[in-house]
This record gives C-alpha cells, structure tokens and sequence, in this order.
C-alpha cells in the first residue's frame, strides 16, 4: 500500500492516506513501538476508510462535536451513531469504566454486522475508539 506519511492525532493514534487495490482509503490506527524501534500496529485497533465514508464522517463532524459537548461531564450512559455506509457507524458513547471508576466519552468508528436491524448493535473488532480530544 502505498500512502502519505503518518499524521498523529495524539495517543498514539494516526492517519494517514494510502492506496488500496486501486482505490484510495482513509486509515485510523493506533500504532506501538515494535522490539526493533519501528512503529507497527497494535491489534486490531484501525479502521480503513473509503473517501465517500471519510466524507460521510466529515459531514457528520459537528453533530459529533455537539454530542460530546452534551454528555460530558454528565453521570449517565447514553449512545447516539451516525452511519458513514451500510455497516460502518461512527458513534459518540458515555460509558462508566469500571477501571477507574468514572463516566468517559469514547468516539468509537466501527464495522458492525448488520443482523435484521438498521442499528449499530453487533460490533466486529474491527475499528477504533478515539478520546474527544482526537
């Protein structure tokens, strides 16, 4: 795949804009720093993304933006998805993590598989959860 260089998006995170079979894809993943000292992949933690799916994501940009703002700072769970294609969802959830004891708010960009339903409820691995600050 060839590709421009890594742009960081904090943590560990980047983007960046390659070719592949052809088509141009968008890739969110979150890289580690391998035993050699080259940055490789950590698990499944990435999503690739078509330009008519990167553009659905920016479309959806400021609603995302405004839901962050809503929930934070709020002591409850809630979940609002938007769909970028017909199995790929970009949602803004307020969970309670039971590691720290706290509410956080995670952007989650995901594959799910679509059973009978129109809505985002059977995650695949594939995908990456984002801070807001992301």
């Amino acid at each position: 795949m060839e590709g421009s260089g890594l742009n960081s998006i904090g943590d560990s995170v980047y983007v960046y804009v390659g070719n592949y079979q052809e088509e141009v894809r968008i890739r969110i993943k979150k890289l580690k720093e391998g035993a050699e000292g080259r940055m490789e992949q950590d698990g499944n933690k990435w999503i690739s993304l078509t330009m008519e799916q990167w553009e659905s994501l920016c479309l959806v940009k400021e609603e995302v933006s405004k839901q962050i703002e809503l929930v934070t700072g709020r002591d409850a769970v809630t979940k609002r998805a938007w769909r970028l294609s017909p199995n790929r969802f970009v949602s803004v959830d307020r969970i309670r993590s039971t590691f720290i004891n706290a509410f956080v708010t995670l952007i989650n960009i995901r594959i799910y598989f679509m059973g009978g339903t129109d809505l985002p409820d059977n995650p695949t691995r594939y995908g990456i959860t984002l801070k807001p600050e992301q």
